[in-house]
Parts: C-alpha cells; structure tokens; sequence
C-alpha cells in the first residue's frame, strides 16, 4: 500500500515501482516453486518500507530482503532444481506458472481457468509401461514438466490414453497455446523428453523470475 500511495502522488517513479514488484514476485515465486514455508515472510514486509529508509529501490528492496537471515531467497540453482525435479501438480503456485509459461508462447490468452493435465497419467496402463517404468512414473507424473493446462471437458475425456491419441487432442482441438505446442514439439512422450522439456521450462522460469 505505501509503494502504491508513494506512485500515486508521483514520490517514486513508475520504473521503480515496477521494478520493485517484480523483485518481490520473483521472492515471493522462487520460495513456493521450492516449497519454502511462508515463516517469516511477515516480519520481512512489515518493515520493508522502513528498512528502505522510505525511499525504496529495487536493488534497495533486494538488499534489505536478503538481509533477513530467517528468510532464504532462493538460489538460481535451487530454484531450477525445484523446476526439474520437485513434483509440483499439488502446490499452490502451479497454476499461475503453467498459465505465465502459456502466455509466454504468444498467441491468445483464454479466459477459462485451466484444468492441469498429467500427459504421463495418474494410472500407469499397460501402454504407458512401454515408455515407462513403475518407478519411473511415481517420480516424474507430478513433476512440472508433464503438465500441460487443458479444459477440464478435455481432461476428462482423455484420462488415461495413450500418448499418440493424447498428441492428436492437444494438437487440434485444445483452446491453450501450450498444449499445441507441446504436441508440435514431441513425438513421442518418454522419460527423456520428460527430462528435455523440464530443463526447457526452468531455463525460462529463471529468465520470468530471474531475481
């Protein structure tokens, strides 16, 4: 509120503003792709503006932010290992960075709130045991990499498919740029595509949320 009021009445510039939410975003999105627990993070706001001497900047905000030492700021190592390797389908945050990865890719933005996709399902059927094994799929179905937003009417009717009648549905008929994409990109969904797509996700999370 006292960044906003502080724009507002022209005491800080529109390019510090920006630039100081987009550090706290960045914070704020790097400790939940981690699983940071939000312990802390009260104390670190509440004294922010005054810990900024009233005149905050965006290296300012960092630096006081970072000071805290109860409060971690993720690494650009911890935060692309989290990307790659953390099953994230249950965490809060995975909406809102499956939709910011779709935006990324141009094209339109539907309005309808998505319904997350595992393209790797739930349930391992004996045609997905062909690509991959038990374990296999306990540790990569929840991960970032094999989710893809879809309609919920989409979602349901593909359940547990295999891959090459799943490509056909994200390719022709899903309304998110992302699931066209996906589909254009691989042929074939196995555990190394897996892998080469989660690594292409966190290269671009750490260039969306590169503080």
């Amino acid at each position: 509120m006292q960044l906003s009021d502080a724009f507002q009445n022209n005491k800080i510039s529109e390019e510090y503003t920006l630039g100081i939410l987009e550090i706290i975003e960045s914070f704020l999105m790097r400790r939940a792709v981690c699983g940071f627990e939000p312990t802390g993070l009260h104390a670190v706001f509440k004294k922010l503006w005054k810990d900024c001497d009233s005149n905050p900047s965006p290296e300012k905000v960092k630096k006081r932010i970072v000071e805290h030492k109860t409060v971690q700021w993720p690494s650009d190592e911890d935060f692309e290992k989290a990307i790659v390797s953390r099953p994230l389908y249950q965490a809060t945050v995975t909406n809102f960075v499956i939709l910011e990865y779709d935006k990324s890719l141009g094209g339109d933005n539907p309005l309808n709130v998505p319904w997350v996709e595992h393209v790797l399902p739930d349930k391992l059927s004996k045609e997905w045991e062909e690509s991959f094994s038990k374990k296999d799929h306990e540790e990569m179905h929840d991960l970032l990499a094999n989710l893809i937003p879809l309609s919920a009417k989409m979602n349901i009717t593909l359940g547990n498919k295999g891959y090459s009648k799943k490509k056909i549905k994200y390719l022709e008929d899903s309304m998110f740029k992302s699931a066209r994409h996906f589909a254009n990109t691989y042929e074939e969904w196995t555990p190394e595509t897996l892998k080469n797509r989660g690594e292409k996700i966190a290269e671009w999370a750490l260039e969306r949320w590169k503080h």
